[in-house]
């Protein structure tokens, strides 16, 4: 629960309108920076493959996280 938190609270700082979406250069660095996930382009490209994007391109990051909720 700690961890889901913590991405919440990371994403959100980076989503000043409060629109539950980031980029996906947002995304990444977020993951990458805060985290210390490095990733590949490959391998970003092959994780988006897996989290919920709109049809903007962006990147729903409540969504993604509601993925994690365990309660």
């Amino acid at each position: 629960m700690i961890n889901q938190l913590l991405f919440i609270f990371v994403f959100s700082n980076i989503d000043r309108r409060d629109s539950g979406l980031l980029t996906q250069q947002q995304f990444r660095a977020a993951v990458e920076g805060r985290f210390e996930l490095n990733m590949s382009d490959q391998e970003f490209e092959a994780f988006l493959k897996k989290i919920p994007i709109d049809g903007d391109g962006m990147v729903k990051y409540v969504e993604f996280m509601s993925k994690f909720d365990t309660l």
